[in-house]
């Protein structure tokens, strides 16, 4: 099985560059759509984990930001350690490259779609969340399959 032939320290890194760059690219997908996020027509869809009040988030915003992100990480290196050996592609770069393709198509598409139907929301903002989430994914996905080889390759 392949989770046993994967060093500890590679799946930590793994998961700990990918919650720095999903933090990277939320924080600059943030200040690129701000006007979104100021428009008072959608004041009231955001949490109050996010928006207690008019104005920034507080600074527990981004501790909850860190943590599930964090989360989110160690299931997106967990998921690849298991089914990394039916990922398509030759070589690390391309095994990755499909990973994060194949999330994006099973998480990003359908939650988009979904907040499309649910959610009073721009559709220019859950355009960016989606440009946000294929970035990560990818970049992510070669990441992991790069970082978190398992040992012997």
């Amino acid at each position: 099985m392949l989770l046993k032939k994967v060093k500890i320290w590679r799946w930590i890194i793994s998961i700990i560059v990918i919650l720095v760059l999903s933090l990277i690219v939320h924080n600059l997908g943030a200040i690129i759509g701000m006007g979104y996020y100021m428009d008072t027509k959608y004041a009231d869809v955001w949490s109050k984990i996010m928006m207690p009040e008019p104005g920034p988030p507080p600074a527990s915003f981004m501790l909850y930001s860190i943590i599930f992100s964090l989360i989110n990480s160690f299931f997106f290196v967990f998921v690849y350690l298991i089914i990394s050996e039916s990922v398509p592609g030759t070589g690390l770069v391309k095994k990755g490259f499909f990973y994060g393709l194949i999330v994006f198509m099973i998480s990003g598409i359908s939650s988009s779609l979904a907040m499309t139907l649910l959610i009073n929301l721009p559709c220019g903002l859950i355009l960016l969340w989606v440009i946000e989430a294929l970035i990560i994914y990818i970049i992510g996905g070669i990441i992991v399959a790069i970082i978190a080889k398992p040992t012997g390759d």
